[in-house]
């Protein structure tokens, strides 16, 4: 039961809190409460929260797209002429800079 209880605990808290930014700091306070940790090591955190809910947003954000993709696919509305053609320019160069004289 000793191990058991940080899994219930941060499995209950986890489902209210997907998407909601931010609330990583907050989800930490009630997680050491509940498990009895000392509160005031969540200050550590709050740098790394910055970080991780950049993380988060990028993870979500691929997700979403990834899954749009693949619905896409299976529904035939993807158009996959847009992946198929060659690219013009294959590697970029930079323009050379004008100089006034």
């Amino acid at each position: 039961m000793v191990r058991a209880r940080p899994l219930v605990v941060t499995l209950v808290l986890s489902l209210g809190s997907a998407g909601v930014p931010g609330i990583a700091i907050v989800s930490s306070v009630a997680v050491f409460s509940a498990l009895d940790l000392p509160i005031a090591a969540v200050v550590l955190l709050i740098p790394i929260n910055t970080i991780s809910d950049m993380a988060r947003t990028l993870n979500n954000a691929t997700c979403a797209a990834v899954s749009a993709a693949i619905v896409a696919r299976k529904e035939g509305q993807l158009d996959d002429s847009v992946f198929d053609k060659e690219e013009e320019n294959k590697t970029w160069q930079a323009k050379p800079k004008q100089v006034r004289q």
